[in-house]
């Protein structure tokens, strides 16, 4: 991944959330559906990354059928069980050189824009074909990528995950993948190759949150 074009679009994309909009959330915990919540698998990358994308997929489902609550409360999932929240504030705080003023308000808006970053693609993730494309030495840093499809061609999504201080994975970035030096666009075919993880300098090269609210 090149570390220039992702930092550049961090420094992008960190005042996006600054001035958008939030739907409106009902305040009132009986209106929320009882399946709103999905099962959270946390155990190796590929179960993260499944389970962060089958969050994002639920919560665009939610917001498409203008149900607030279900779409804050898939949110808040994220944020509390998945989003690896230090390691996510820490890069944050490295960019913007200080920490949001709301940090909750914060993570949620980065789930926010993830769901969005997905929505084009949302329905035709191959969750099946999650594969760890690159790690770091110690193992404990990893990239996965998940092929998906749609009308105008196929790309590559690639997730940041780290491992915690219990042995569960969590997500710390999301962005699309460089497309493949042996063509014009990345593939899922290209995704979905045998070859093994490449050993990488991770920390550096992982996918940095999009989109934090700027600095004031």
């Amino acid at each position: 991944m090149n570390v220039r074009r992702t930092i550049a679009s961090v420094s992008v994309v960190v005042g996006i959330l600054a001035t958008g909009c939030r739907p409106p959330t009902a305040s009132s915990p009986a209106s929320q559906p009882a399946d709103s919540a999905v099962h959270v698998v946390l155990h190796s990358p590929e179960e993260a990354t499944r389970s962060l994308f089958q969050l994002l997929q639920a919560q665009l489902a939610a917001t498409a059928r203008h149900d607030w609550p279900a779409a804050q409360r898939l949110r808040d999932q994220a944020v509390r069980e998945i989003v690896a929240r230090e390691d996510v504030m820490t890069r944050y705080r490295a960019v913007a050189g200080r920490t949001p003023r709301e940090e909750p308000e914060a993570l949620s808006r980065l789930v926010e824009s993830w769901a969005a970053m997905i929505s084009y693609y949302a329905d035709s993730l191959a969750l099946d074909r999650v594969r760890i494309a690159a790690s770091n030495a110690e193992q404990d840093r990893v990239i996965t990528e998940v092929p998906a499809d749609g009308r105008a061609g196929g790309t590559v999504l690639q997730v940041g995950c780290v491992r915690d201080e219990h042995g569960q994975w969590r997500i710390s970035g999301l962005d699309f993948a460089l497309p493949s030096a042996a063509g014009p666009s990345t593939s899922p075919s290209h995704s979905s190759s045998n070859a093994g993880p490449t050993t990488v300098a991770v920390p550096s090269a992982e996918p940095l949150p999009t989109s934090l609210p700027a600095p004031n």
